[in-house]
């Protein structure tokens, strides 16, 4: 996945809000903090047996308005991150902002529409070549992605550009070319 529940939580503001969007229409609301402590991964023994259903319930739309939007960032040629993979923070914020969205389904706001909108947008463009929403990468395998990543380098008579992987390989072949000294 592109984003986590965390990234999601941190994204959306108001850890309420998001349990109320999150919450079926026929449970009642989890409290604020039972989202929050979910969410982190820790115990929720001490909460009511209804409430701890209801937060799997919550969870679980979390998790599938997440996974709907990595399926749909999917469909625009962008592959999922390997496991501890990097995903960059355009990437990150598109996948909460499309998540919202699937959220928001019955309670839609305007701003949670423009930033679908504006999340649609740019991977319009990431497919059309316009903009790269991929993160850097380490090109040069020195294991941080800093400017020798990403430059241009002169090495026996030939021009090297490193740049990163292309996401329409095998569609035109690799040019290089000759120095004229």
């Amino acid at each position: 996945m592109f984003a986590t529940r965390e990234n999601l939580q941190a994204r959306a503001g108001l850890t309420r809000e998001l349990a109320q969007v999150a919450t079926p229409e026929d449970r009642s609301p989890i409290p604020e903090n039972m989202l929050r402590i979910a969410i982190a991964g820790e115990d929720l023994s001490g909460f009511e047996p209804d409430d701890q259903t209801t937060c799997n319930y919550v969870l679980d739309a979390i998790d599938n308005s997440l996974a709907d939007a990595t399926e749909l960032i999917g469909a625009y040629g962008i592959k999922t991150p390997a496991l501890g993979g990097k995903t960059g923070s355009n990437l990150i914020r598109i996948c909460c902002d499309l998540a919202l969205y699937f959220l928001y389904r019955l309670r839609l706001t305007d701003e949670i529409e423009q930033r679908y909108n504006h999340a649609i947008s740019l991977l319009n463009q990431h497919a059309k070549g316009l903009i790269n929403l991929l993160p850097p990468v380490d090109t040069d395998g020195d294991g941080d992605v800093d400017a020798d990543d990403d430059q241009s380098s002169v090495a026996g008579g030939v021009i090297i550009q490193k740049s990163r992987p292309s996401r329409f390989s095998g569609i035109y072949p690799p040019v290089q070319f000759a120095d004229d000294d």
